[in-house]
């Protein structure tokens, strides 16, 4: 039996494949998940979080808007859905600092309750990107 699987991340921006993983740990609605190969059929709610995949010799750290996870066990596969999904060593903490500091001043200037909520959760991934990248410089 094989023990790694495959990583399909779909965002709204692009899709990406990654191979060869031994492990997923990933924030859930119902707490943290660790994804193993052949694990069994899952699917869960994706918390704006971090998450970390290993590899044999390496791990990698993603900032993730939200979204929704599937492992299919036939194809041996984790299906991320994100809103947003950036790897942590990518992330310019200059520009992530300024655009937060925009989103807040845009916060402050929000008319409708809807254009508040949205503001919000926007905030709220920016604020979990300059965390993601703060706490694994990867």
């Amino acid at each position: 039996m094989k023990n790694t699987f495959k990583i399909k991340i779909v965002t709204p921006n692009k899709r990406e494949y990654i191979n060869d993983v031994s492990q997923l740990k990933i924030q859930t609605d119902n707490g943290e998940i660790c994804i193993l190969s052949n694990h069994e059929e899952y699917l869960a709610n994706i918390a704006i979080s971090a998450f970390e995949v290993k590899f044999k010799n390496e791990i990698k750290h993603f900032a993730c808007g939200g979204g929704a996870l599937y492992f299919n066990n036939k194809e041996n596969t984790a299906i991320l859905i994100l809103n947003s999904c950036t790897p942590v060593n990518k992330i310019d903490i200059d520009k992530i600092n300024k655009l937060k500091s925009q989103m807040e001043e845009k916060l402050k200037l929000s008319k409708t309750n809807i254009e508040q909520k949205q503001n919000e959760l926007a905030l709220k991934r920016i604020i979990n990107e300059i965390s993601a990248r703060n706490s694994y410089k990867n």
